[in-house]
């Protein structure tokens, strides 16, 4: 067989190491791309936890088969629901397979469990409450004096339910094809006045495992994703993950931030998981309604009990520091006087065979955001490579800050003609930092761009100049941020927490760098003043930081509103910004709720947060979003493997992204963008032109197809196909690997188009 090879030789300083993309064209016309490099013995090894392992593939049977004591409630083609008239607990079964899930445990007396246990396991609902003297208490439904009114309906039962704190609500389970729904309406919920709710647990341990009798996982949305096997003995767990919803409420809560590239990942997505026996049995969890109020807590066994098991808890109630002197020095603890009022609903999709994975689970959860008309498919072509310039910073002093200029705008045209030059085409450019002041300064005044780095008509000539090269502009802009903590700017009130203090945050670890939060109606107010400014400049391209992130309560007199409100007024600025903007906003890290309003996901998560127990990261997220949202890895130039980043992003889909200066970086070391080591543009050209090169090769043939499987087919070796016949596979070892559609090289990938 002839073949025809072209290689291009391409050097990676910082590596010390050497690449080449090579392809091939073969007598039946099969394409194929193969990216090699010559690696330093140096390098080293990938994180185990960043690289799935293969899955036990034994045989799994139910772990608590037995229906004695159920009741058949309903049932259609697809399943069976069975319910305990005593607790409420539910068996649901796959008519399929036969196989059963169920939210108890079978012969649970014979278990090491204490009654407070038994009991938290069997019951339906567990509620925690204050008392008449604000102790905090905990009932189940199967405490002496619990009330349970149980009707069947059409497509399962309800049961009206009054504890013996006189706490009273609805519960209603129902099938639905191949998915059952677990729901209680808020208009059901009772408070007597001596029982406050604080929180409840639904179902908890349904799908629970003992030990590593059943081969498997917990799938938890941290990160990308992640997975806790039941089998893996070396992934402890001295606590339990437990992960807020959208992230901790700073409206009650305040904690001190941490860098961007310390700070563990909040929970985006309102989704988990459990997995018995790997392309087996899956039972796939959205949190329907309540997501904003909810907390996803994951127990593996060994801690607290023998079993692994995974669940929602709802929060009525938080609890917060109350200061009782000026200075802070001293407070009280106490709660939320009014209850967070939301219904419950839970979607569980049953998920057999093939499917029964994370990947299946993405693809269960991508097809349900279609559904809902969250995602829309992607039908335009959006560059393949994120370029952000910073263009100034402040830097305190003691008498007057100083301004430190780092891009000027027509620096960024001169770049990226640069870079045109040596054959870039497409790139998502973001010019951030241009507020008067820099980028840390007077936020969230921005207006004028500050003369240091440009005038408006260079503003409006850099802007042409990139169009006529074919790029558009984006502006970073930001309706979150407030630095300086001052107590009012105009009308756009700061967040007040409901301890009455203001809201504050640290940019850095030190606490020098403070800011506040803006009230996200006083946010729109700025948006709205902002438009004829941005009209002014030219801006019509922007990317917005931290408020597609951030989703708080706020406690302000008079211009109090919950967390659920202000997640409603977050979708309204971004919308509106999205009427303005030619295209739709880039977005850095936005929420589930947010993906309607983006074409473009920032700062996408590459790895999951890293704990002992997390055994497996994976790419859940990404293989929902491909395909309809494109999205954009963190900065190349703040990883630590530049190499494993770069195979990362090719296996996971995300595209590249630099952040960049003309100047050196040095300059910013009192300022707070002094995390920012490496930056200057000519050290980082050469690299940018390889990554693009790379990644547009993949995306020419992946084009808007989604990821239909990936699969660990060696250890360190991962194959990826696309809805559109094309193969990826990724070689994280040191060693060539021999696979049907050729070689794929050390620390290497190999593209194949052609095939079924």
């Amino acid at each position: 067989m002839s073949k025809k090879i072209i290689a291009t030789s391409l050097i990676i300083a910082l590596l010390g190491s050497v690449s080449y993309v090579a392809f091939a064209e073969n007598e039946d016309d099969t394409v194929i791309y193969e990216e090699v490099d010559e690696v330093e013995e140096t390098v080293s090894e990938v994180d185990e936890n960043l690289l799935e392992q293969p899955h036990d593939e034994s045989t799994v049977t139910s772990p608590n088969p037995s229906l004695d004591g159920f009741e058949l409630a309903a049932e259609n083609d697809s399943l069976a629901l069975y319910v305990e008239e005593e607790s409420l607990a539910i068996k649901v079964v796959n008519k399929e397979t036969d196989f059963i899930w169920s939210s108890t445990i079978d012969n649970i007396e014979d278990e090491n469990l204490n009654e407070t246990w038994q009991n938290f396991v069997r019951s339906a609902l567990s509620v925690d409450y204050l008392n008449r003297t604000d102790q905090e208490r905990t009932e189940t439904i199967l405490e002496d004096d619990t009330q349970i009114n149980l009707t069947f309906t059409d497509r399962g039962f309800e049961a009206h339910i009054v504890f013996p704190s006189e706490i009273e609500m609805t519960l209603l389970v129902e099938l639905e094809e191949s998915t059952f729904t677990v729901t209680i309406p808020d208009d059901q919920i009772v408070e007597p006045e001596n029982a406050r709710l604080t929180s409840l647990s639904l179902y908890p341990f349904m799908g629970a495992t003992k030990m590593d009798e059943v081969g498997g996982y917990m799938f938890i949305p941290d990160g990308p994703g992640s997975l806790i096997r039941y089998d893996d003995e070396s992934a402890r767990m001295d606590f339990p993950y437990r992960g807020r919803v959208y992230g901790t409420d700073q409206g009650i809560t305040t904690g001190t931030a941490l860098s961007d590239t310390q700070a563990p990942h909040q929970v985006s997505m309102p989704v988990y998981g459990v997995v018995h026996g790997v392309d087996q049995n899956a039972l796939f969890t959205i949190i329907e309604s309540g997501e904003t109020y909810s907390e996803l807590v994951a127990y593996k066994a060994g801690l607290s009990t023998e079993f692994n098991w995974i669940t929602t808890e709802y929060v009525f109630r938080s609890p917060y520091r109350q200061p009782t002197n000026r200075s802070g020095t001293q407070a009280v603890d106490n709660y939320q006087a009014d209850r967070n009022t939301f219904d419950i609903a839970l979607r569980y999709d049953v998920l057999m065979e093939e499917d029964a994975n994370y990947i299946g689970m993405a693809q269960s959860y991508q097809s349900y955001l279609v559904d809902m008309g969250v995602l829309n498919q992607d039908s335009k072509d959006n560059p393949p490579m994120r370029i952000e310039f910073l263009a100034g910073e402040r830097e305190p002093g003691l008498l007057w800050n100083r301004y430190v200029t780092m891009t000027p705008i027509m620096d960024v045209y001169n770049h990226i003609q640069t870079l045109h030059d040596e054959g870039l085409e497409e790139a998502l450019i973001i010019y951030k930092g241009w507020y008067d002041g820099g980028r840390t300064s007077d936020l969230p005044n921005k207006f004028p761009v500050d003369s240091r780095v440009g005038s408006q008509s260079e503003v409006l000539a850099a802007q042409d100049q990139l169009a006529e090269l074919g790029f558009n502009l984006a502006f970073q802009t930001d309706y979150t941020k407030a630095y300086r903590q001052p107590t009012r700017i105009e009308n756009n009130e700061l967040v007040e927490q409901i301890n009455t203090s203001n809201l504050t945050l640290y940019e850095d670890q030190d606490g020098e760098i403070d800011y506040s939060y803006l009230l996200l109606t006083g946010a729109k107010e700025l948006l709205e003043r902002d438009l004829s400014s941005y009209e002014e400049f030219g801006m019509n391209h922007l990317a917005l930081m931290n408020t597609p992130k951030a989703l708080f309560s706020s406690f302000n007199r008079g211009n109090t509103f919950t967390r659920e409100e202000n997640k409603t007024h977050t979708v309204e600025l971004i919308e509106t910004m999205a009427e303005y903007t030619e295209d739709l906003p880039a977005l850095y890290e936005p929420n589930a709720y947010l993906w309607h309003t983006t074409s473009q996901y920032l700062d996408i998560p590459m790895s999951d947060s890293g704990y002992y127990y997390m055994t497996d990261s994976v790419p859940f997220m990404h293989i929902v979003l491909k395909g309809y949202v494109d999205y954009y890895a963190p900065f190349t130039n703040f990883q630590p493997n530049q190499q494993e980043g770069f195979l990362r992003m090719m296996e996971y889909g995300a595209y590249p992204s630099f952040y960049l200066t003309s100047e050196d970086p040095f300059l910013l070391i009192d300022t707070a963008s002094n995390n920012l080591y490496t930056s200057q543009f000519e050290n980082w050209k050469d690299l940018l032109l390889e990554q693009y090169e790379a990644v547009k090769e993949l995306d020419d043939v992946v084009e808007d197809a989604t990821i239909d499987f990936r699969e660990v087919i060696d250890e360190g070796v991962v194959e990826v196909t696309y809805s559109n016949g094309v193969t990826l596979l990724v070689n994280y070892t040191q060693t060539a690997y021999e696979s049907e559609y050729g070689t794929v090289s050390e620390l290497g990938y190999l593209i194949w188009e052609g095939g079924e």
